[in-house]
Parts: structure tokens; C-alpha cells; sequence
């Protein structure tokens, strides 16, 4: 989500006992993002650009697939 009044961006996330939260997305974090992205061939100019169900961080075994609670621990 984008506060334009405060310029900045937050990542809404599902945290520890699978309470939601919202995170600052600081502009280094964003650009090794897209780095990563690339890395994964999604060749977008943003990451909002990507469809809804394109997961940030992928799993290993399937990047059409976001990580687990599990895989994270």
C-alpha cells in the first residue's frame, strides 16, 4: 500500500500466529525485489505490475508457489 502524503510504501504481511501486518518497503528492499524477480524471469518495470497471484518469495521447489509457514523456519 502507498501513503503518497508520507512517500512511502508498506508491505502487508502475515506475521507469528497469523496475525496481519503492514511493513515498511524501504526502496533497497524493493530493488533487491526486482532483482530477484528477474533472477526468477518475471521482466516487469514494477512489482505491482505482476499478477495478483505471482508470489514475492517463491518456493525452491516450485516458484509458482509461495513458501510455507514451514519452509520459512
Amino acid at each position: 500500500r502507498h501513503f503518497a502524503e508520507k512517500s512511502a510504501w508498506f508491505l502487508a504481511v502475515v506475521g507469528k500466529g497469523g496475525r496481519a501486518r503492514e511493513v515498511p518497503f524501504v526502496r533497497p528492499v524493493m530493488k533487491a525485489l526486482d532483482a530477484y524477480l528477474q533472477a526468477r524471469g518475471h521482466h516487469v518495470e514494477n512489482v505491482l505490475d505482476l499478477p495478483p497471484e505471482t508470489p514475492l518469495i517463491a518456493s525452491l521447489e516450485d516458484s509458482t508457489h509461495s513458501l510455507t509457514d514451514n519452509a520459512i523456519y
